[in-house]
């Protein structure tokens, strides 16, 4: 059973990496379904203009939502509990960050 509770993890991973390619450029957005929602949120090439949350780097729009999504569903596919998860989740930021911030 866990086998096939990792197996639709990793398949929601697969559709939140797809929502993350078609809406990051004009070109991919304006080819995608996505096209007939509100760019102002479902492209990132214009969701760019955006504030970001207090304190962070992050905004609120599609682009960010699936990929946060995406690494969410990776950490759960290989996940055996919570704190797992939780752990995951903590090592995927504690590089992310300062790797990002310093490139």
């Amino acid at each position: 059973m866990e086998i096939i509770v990792n197996i639709i993890f990793l398949f929601l991973a697969v559709i939140f990496n797809d929502v993350m390619d078609k809406t990051e450029t004009l070109i991919s957005f304006n080819a995608s379904i996505f096209s007939k929602f509100n760019p102002n949120f479902w492209c990132k090439a214009v969701s760019a203009q955006r504030p970001f949350i207090p304190y962070t780097k992050y905004r609120v729009d599609a682009w960010h939502l699936s990929k946060s999504a995406m690494i969410c569903c990776f950490c759960a596919a290989m996940a055996h509990n919570f704190w797992e998860f939780a752990l995951y989740g903590f090592v995927w930021n504690f590089i992310f960050v300062p790797l990002y911030k310093n490139t």
